[in-house]
């Protein structure tokens, strides 16, 4: 559920799917990859299955070493080309998790974890 610890884990899967299917891949664990996409996507519970499939890529491609995330002053600032336009932050479909993403409205995003479009919330004029 949106607002608790596992929806923070599930939001990190989310927006990590591409590069985790791609790690999994060089780590020659696409096909557990695929088995999670499809048991998640069906409603199955497979949070400890991610966990331990991005546990095993940190162990090998990272040595343990700490991912950083760059924040800063402009971190979470409308990009100038948006300045002005109405934007909808989207949401998990399910709320599964505790991600959002904005776009223009009649744009949804799509859920790469549960390939479906997200949800969207109300119009902000940026």
């Amino acid at each position: 559920m949106p607002g608790d610890d596992n929806g923070k884990l599930w939001a990190d899967i989310c927006i990590r799917l591409p590069q985790i299917r791609d790690e999994a891949t060089v780590i020659q664990e696409r096909d557990r990859f695929e088995d999670l996409l499809a048991d998640t996507r069906a409603g199955l519970d497979t949070l400890d299955g991610w966990s331990a499939l991005t546990g095993k890529i940190d162990r090998l491609l990272r040595n343990g070493r700490t991912q950083v995330t760059r924040e800063g002053e402009t971190a979470g600032k409308t990009p100038p080309w948006l300045r002005g336009q109405f934007r909808v932050a989207h949401r998990c479909p399910l709320s599964h998790c505790d991600r959002t993403v904005v776009a223009a409205p009649g744009g949804a995003p799509c859920c790469a974890l549960l390939g479906v479009a997200m949800e969207p919330g109300e119009p902000d004029n940026a």
